[in-house]
């Protein structure tokens, strides 16, 4: 014959509100970390380096940008959606020099776009 099922003494018992195990099997939650905040390190111009996801993804979204993917330009612009440049202030940022260049390029560019010829 078994022994007959008792209550735990007084003392030991859960009181009201007590709760014994408060994370469960799975234990203490883990700090919340922002994928994209973690480091990695990278291999940048022959160079190792180490940057967070979100550095190493603007770089080489910029990358395929300046390769002309229009993909990656329309997702940099979503990421980064600072307003352009004016034109009037990017102009007054330029010496008389790179004035003078980009005035030749504009004009060399409207004759293509006339048929003239470069």
């Amino acid at each position: 014959m078994s022994a007959p099922l008792r209550r735990p003494g007084r003392d030991t018992r859960i009181k009201p509100g007590e709760v014994r195990n408060p994370y469960g099997r799975n234990g203490r939650p883990k700090p919340a970390v922002d994928f994209l905040d973690e480091e990695v390190t990278l291999s940048l111009n022959g160079t190792a380096a180490t940057v967070t996801r979100r550095e190493a993804l603007d770089h080489f979204l910029f990358v395929n940008s300046a390769q002309g993917q229009v993909a990656a330009i329309r997702l940099l612009h979503k990421l980064h959606p600072e307003a352009p440049v004016d034109d009037e202030q990017a102009a007054s940022d330029l010496s008389h020099e790179e004035r003078e260049v980009l005035e030749a390029f504009v004009q060399q560019q409207a004759r293509k776009l006339r048929g003239g010829g470069s």
